[in-house]
């Protein structure tokens, strides 16, 4: 895969399908993101592997900060 950006629109809908329970490969084949893009954003959010943040509701920079802080 050649390192294309991903979307917000697309890390949410990566988000959901994590706290629906979907699996990492799963989520990798049906939106085309290598699964470590889907570990680094998973991991971002919570330390523990679960998202329990409400995504939907953010906007994409507040959503870009929180993907981005330590």
């Amino acid at each position: 895969m050649a390192n294309k950006p991903v979307t917000m629109n697309r890390i949410r809908l990566i988000i959901q399908s994590l706290n629906q329970g979907e699996s990492i490969m799963e989520i990798s084949r049906k939106y085309c993101v290598s699964r470590n893009t889907i570990k680094k954003h998973r991991n971002s959010l919570s330390l523990d592997g679960s998202v329990t943040a409400p995504i939907t509701g953010l906007s994409d920079e507040q959503l870009s900060d929180q993907l981005q802080s330590p």
